[in-house]
């Protein structure tokens, strides 16, 4: 089945940001090394939701119906921000894991922009080029989470 032309990059950046998230974890100092796992784990959770919202939006997909599917990565991506903002992360992460969740509630936020365009061509191309220097931020924040010796096991193994 071919995919909508707005489906692939929505899907791209949703996957770009659960990258991003499973990259952020533990550490010593501030919250428990392991309930931030658990808790990032969630935040995937939803972040992988948000893939899924528009992973099978055909390429004949109207207006509304794309409009749909992108209100549905909204929702996810806008728990995920509010699940993240819960956390409590471990003193090192912090100031990282403030930008990551900053990000996802201005990459929310677009997508509800984007949802609500839906049908203006013109504006959707805009939007989604706006989507770009959140995506930077993420993978920054993500970078910045690496190098401070946080990796996400998704094995489930410390």
């Amino acid at each position: 089945m071919r995919r909508s032309r707005l489906s692939l990059p929505l899907m791209v950046i949703a996957l770009l940001l659960c990258g991003v998230v499973l990259a952020a974890c533990g550490g010593d100092g501030g919250g428990s090394k392991d309930e931030y796992k658990q808790g990032m784990r969630a935040v995937g959770v939803d972040i992988s939701k948000a893939s899924d919202a528009v992973a099978d939006l055909p390429a004949t997909a109207n207006a509304p119906q794309r409009a749909a599917a992108i209100k549905g990565q909204q929702k996810a991506i806008a728990a995920a921000a509010a699940r993240a903002k819960k956390l409590d992360p471990p003193s090192d992460a912090k100031g990282e894991h403030d930008k990551l969740v900053v990000a996802l509630e201005d990459y929310a936020a677009l997508l509800g922009q984007l949802s609500a365009a839906s049908g203006d061509t013109a504006k959707e191309a805009t939007l989604i080029g706006d989507a770009g220097p959140i995506v930077d931020r993420l993978g920054s924040a993500s970078t910045a989470l690496e190098k401070l010796g946080y990796d996400f096991n998704t094995d489930g193994k410390a």
